[in-house]
């Protein structure tokens, strides 16, 4: 199967981010999140359900929780809301406020515990 071109730029562009910001790859990625196929199968259901805009966001977002967990274990304690927007935008992945509203009463869990 020919993976679309529009596809693979988002792929691309979430494989920079990770090293501009990590300083890994996208197979990293996956070691470091457990990935037993999973992530696949959610960009396949993003990119088929929501398209593009909605998978770049998606992507974004999933680096802003991994560096979140990152900066917790700096803080050595959970963020709040607001860090954690403050945090995100600054990343420069395109995120803005509304991308992050919905985490607002789902916040995320991370590693760190105390």
């Amino acid at each position: 199967m020919v993976m679309d071109v529009f596809k693979e730029n988002i792929l691309d562009e979430f494989e920079a981010n990770l090293d501009r910001i990590f300083g890994i790859s996208f197979s990293r990625y996956r070691e470091i999140v457990k990935d037993d196929g999973n992530v696949d199968e959610e960009i396949d259901m993003i990119w088929e359900e929501d398209g593009a805009t909605a998978l770049r966001k998606q992507l974004a977002k999933r680096i802003a929780f991994l560096s979140s967990i990152f900066v917790e274990r700096e803080l050595g304690r959970r963020m709040t809301y607001k860090e954690l927007c403050k945090q995100s935008l600054e990343l420069g992945l395109e995120l803005d406020q509304e991308d992050l509203e919905p985490l607002e009463s789902a916040f995320p869990k991370t590693c760190y515990s105390r």
